[in-house]
């Protein structure tokens, strides 16, 4: 059995610590509707996992199969009948969505926010991938 040094065993553990809290952060500001600060604290969470990882592969760990960074979608499959049925159901869920913020109170500005943003944020991400960022068609 090989001996891991304990400083990277530390290492990992503080890294996969502050994953945890960084993910509950991200949980809290999607609920409060603070979505630009849930996506960086969203981006340093991966960041963090990723040297947790690093670390624990320099340590002797196996890499896990499929980690790491998808591949570019290739441009003739971002518009396709799946995706436009997809971002039909988006749109369709962000009314649902409203009613839910509502109901539950998850109200800034007296505009609902919490689901309605997390779908509205997939939907807007969706859109772009079709129609580029402009919003006109690809060329």
């Amino acid at each position: 059995m090989t001996r891991v040094d304990p400083t990277d065993l530390d290492r990992a553990a503080a890294a996969t610590r502050r994953t945890h809290e960084l993910a509950a952060h991200v949980d809290l500001m999607i609920h409060c509707g603070e979505t630009q600060r849930a996506r960086e604290l969203a981006q340093d969470a991966r960041d963090t996992a990723w040297t947790a990882y690093s670390t624990l592969l320099s340590a002797g760990a196996a890499p896990v199969e499929g980690v790491g960074v998808p591949a570019e979608v290739p441009l003739h499959l971002l518009d396709t009948p799946a995706t436009n049925r997809l971002l039909c159901a988006l749109v369709s869920a962000i009314d649902a969505a409203r009613d839910v913020d509502r109901e539950r109170g998850w109200l800034q500005n007296g505009q609902p926010c919490g689901w309605t943003d997390t779908i509205g944020d997939l939907c807007q991400k969706l859109q772009i991938e079709i129609h580029g960022p402009s919003g006109g068609e690809r060329e």
